[in-house]
């Protein structure tokens, strides 16, 4: 008989075990291939999508063939035939009627299969070619068709988690999508060839459902290229184009959240519930080409770059735009184009911040430029220089603004804006107004700014028919005295004006660290007064 302590002990001990292996080992999470396949159809619905497929079991998954998925969509006005005669069309009577049309969006994939691994995991895999066709149609309208080859090599995902919350990881040697054809006003389209690839592809994503579904996505690839050579298809006019380009290094990153049963179509109620979307583009060197041909006209263009970055936001707050390039180059040429230019751009970059909902609270908007480091090639200058008196240095842009302000309609109601464009009235209201840097540099001189600006809609500005704006600006001047007198040499500017201009500098700009570095506060009060460094300026 086995000693009762000897026996509690053992108990104990295998408790003991238990939890620790508990505590050290994560609780197993399962998803089948049937569960996999049941969240991708409820978030492509969940986008507005709807999903039809063949699904046939296999001995350990499931197989799904004629995978298509497929929306409204809003198309422009029909053209008015040549007789422009509506009588026998009963909307016509309707206003407005005839300027509404919606047609389908639908793409369709040829096959993929998911096999439940037996470790609480599925893979997922597909042919090396899969044919991809996006088909999309109009009310009396031929419809346009393009098929595309999607074509993988050494493709492995496999999804883990569960049915509410998922992760996948992914890899490809190669990725790429070609055009094999298009129809278009009843006849395939002998357009030529483009493809885009991927190398060296990896990356993870994860998606939670529920009452709101979310996604993250990390995505990177050793290298990306595309190719594009068409041939216009009219005997007539005849001509070619020809595109390639190549980067390096990409990092691709993105996320969202998307309600349940959003409509595509009214993106104002959707972006209201919720629905948000951010990406993230990075990349290293690359080139580009451009080749086009019609006639007796030409244009040449090669680019290179540094590397870059693109970033979007798109929610209820507004849509914000962020695009950054460095150590650019751009040569270019052409029978429109006298000589071939070369320039040299050390950053370039973009960003936009504009709210896309109305409301009674103020909201923030900004846009942004830069333009650094341009160098334009000699003949350039010999053009508005040829005796060489001004500074060829790189040029330079710098703009930053923001502000607080009102929207009156929602910009992505289709209907509002209609009737905004009909009545012609104004989309918003600027409550402020903010300039947190202005540069402007080139040919010796330079000019700095910010500023600070209030409006008040509800009165009218002492200076004219407009809202009352009021605020303060700080200006510093580098160079530009002698800028003015080089320039009236050139014959450029006339000398009486230059002299004007300048004194006018002298006498308001307080002198910085020399006598051509001056700077200036300028004040605009909100009973229309203006003063430049303490001194009033009329204006009425």
């Amino acid at each position: 008989m086995t000693n009762p302590f000897v026996r509690k002990t053992t108990r104990r001990a295998a408790a003991a075990a238990a939890l620790m292996a508990a505590i050290a080992l994560p609780a197993r999470a399962d998803v089948t291939a049937s569960e996999v396949w049941g969240q991708w159809k409820e978030y492509f619905q969940g986008f507005g999508y709807s999903v039809d497929a063949t699904e046939t079991p296999t001995a350990d998954g499931i197989r799904i063939t004629d995978f298509t998925m497929s929306m409204p969509i809003r198309m422009p006005p029909a053209e008015d035939d040549e007789s422009g005669d509506t009588a026998g069309d009963s909307t016509a009577d309707s206003a407005g009627d005839d300027e509404v049309r919606e047609g389908t969006f639908a793409m369709t994939m040829g096959e993929m299969t998911l096999t439940d691994v037996g470790d609480g995991s599925v893979d997922i895999t597909m042919p090396e070619v899969t044919p991809l066709t996006i088909r999309v149609t109009a009310p009396d309208e031929d419809p346009v068709e393009i098929v595309l080859d999607y074509t993988t090599s050494n493709f492995v995902m496999k999804a883990t988690g569960t049915p509410d919350a998922t992760d996948y990881t992914y890899a490809a040697d190669l990725l790429k999508m070609a055009l094999v054809s298009v129809l278009a006003e009843g006849e395939v389209q002998d357009l030529g060839t483009a493809d885009l690839s991927f190398t060296g592809l990896s990356g993870t994503s994860s998606m939670t459902t529920g009452d709101m579904t979310s996604f993250d996505q990390d995505m990177r690839a050793e290298g990306m290229s595309y190719t594009i050579d068409f041939t216009n298809p009219d005997p007539v006019e005849g001509g070619t184009f020809q595109m390639s380009g190549q980067s390096s290094d990409l990092t691709m990153t993105g996320g969202g959240s998307v309600p349940e049963d959003i409509d595509p179509m009214d993106m104002s109620a959707a972006l209201t519930a919720g629905y948000s979307v951010t990406g993230g583009f990075d990349y290293g060197a690359g080139s580009s080409t451009i080749s086009v041909r019609q006639g007796e006209e030409a244009f040449d263009m090669r680019s290179t770059s540094e590397g870059g970055s693109l970033e979007v936001t798109l929610d209820e707050t507004g849509v914000a735009y962020d695009v950054a390039s460095r150590e650019a180059t751009v040569d270019a040429s052409g029978s429109d184009i006298p000589f071939p230019v070369s320039v040299k751009i050390a950053e370039m970059g973009f960003g936009l911040l504009m709210p896309l909902l109305s409301g009674d609270e103020d909201q923030e908007f900004g846009l942004s430029l830069v333009l650094a480091g341009l160098e334009l090639p000699e003949m350039l200058w010999m053009g508005a220089d040829p005796q060489g008196k001004l500074p060829h240095d790189p040029l330079t842009l710098r703009l930053d603004l923001s502000g607080m302000g009102r929207l009156f309609v929602n910009l992505m109601d289709e209907e509002e804006m209609t009737q905004l464009g009909q009545t012609g009235g104004m989309p918003g209201a600027v409550e402020s107004l903010r300039l947190n840097e202005l540069v402007v540099e080139g040919a010796g001189a330079k000019v700095q700014a910010t500023a600070d600006l209030d409006v008040d809609n509800e009165a009218m500005s002492p200076l004219g028919p407009f809202p009352n704006v009021f605020g303060s600006a700080d200006l510093q001047l580098t160079g530009v005295k002698a800028l003015l007198s080089t320039l009236s040499e050139m014959g450029l500017i006339p000398a009486g004006q230059a002299m004007m201009i300048s004194g006018m500098a002298s006498e308001l700009g307080e002198q910085a660290s020399g006598p051509d570095d001056l700077t200036a506060r300028v004040v605009l009060g909100e009973d229309g007064a203006l003063s430049v460094n303490g001194k009033p300026i009329p204006l009425q």
